[in-house]
């Protein structure tokens, strides 16, 4: 104080409240933002949406979708088509109570809420898959007076309770179409030439 200025105070870091020290750069709040939602993949059968049905009205549309149903089956490469009056296929209104309790709370679906003729169905892909082997035949030219042997050919049979293994895990839940590589086995003619 001799100079004769003013005297300025001295001060310390730690008298001196700091702000920078203690505020850290901001960062903009993100905005909420409300995306669609996906529906509940569960909650769709055969084109129907159950989301938000009762079981009265879901027991009517699953009723209507089954009757119009027709399952695309390819076999070891083969087409077929099976309509659902060629297996009476009906709703399980058991099965579908459980499905739309499960949908509710958010637990593991059943598999199958659709009942079938089993029998019928391995009767109509045996049908369609199934070829019989054919016995081999003599036959005569007249006209050049002598006979000549026909050779047969083997038959093929699927393996049925696999092929209908396929369809019923599409048919359970009113899928589309399906495919299934099953075993063969050859079945020789009983008569060769």
């Amino acid at each position: 104080a001799a100079c004769g200025g003013p005297k300025t105070p001295e001060t310390s870091a730690s008298t001196v409240p700091s702000t920078a020290a203690t505020t850290a750069p901001t960062e903009p709040t993100p905005v909420p933002t409300t995306a669609p939602t996906e529906p509940n993949a569960d909650a769709l059968v055969g084109g129907v949406d159950l989301t938000g049905l009762t079981l009265e009205q879901a027991s009517a549309a699953l009723t209507e979708a089954a009757a119009k149903y027709n399952l695309a089956l390819t076999v070891n490469g083969t087409k077929l088509n099976i309509a659902a009056a060629d297996i009476s296929l009906a709703l399980d209104q058991e099965a579908l109570t459980a499905y739309l309790t499960a949908l509710e709370q958010g637990t593991e679906v059943p598999a199958s809420l659709f009942t079938y003729d089993r029998a019928a169905l391995k009767s109509l892909l045996g049908g369609k898959l199934d070829t019989a082997p054919k016995n081999a035949t003599i036959s005569f030219s007249s006209s050049k007076n002598q006979f000549t042997a026909v050779d047969g050919s083997n038959g093929v049979s699927f393996d049925l309770d696999a092929a209908a293994d396929a369809a019923a895990a599409a048919l359970g839940l009113l899928n589309p179409a399906a495919e299934a590589q099953v075993k063969t086995t050859s079945i020789a003619p009983e008569i060769t030439a």
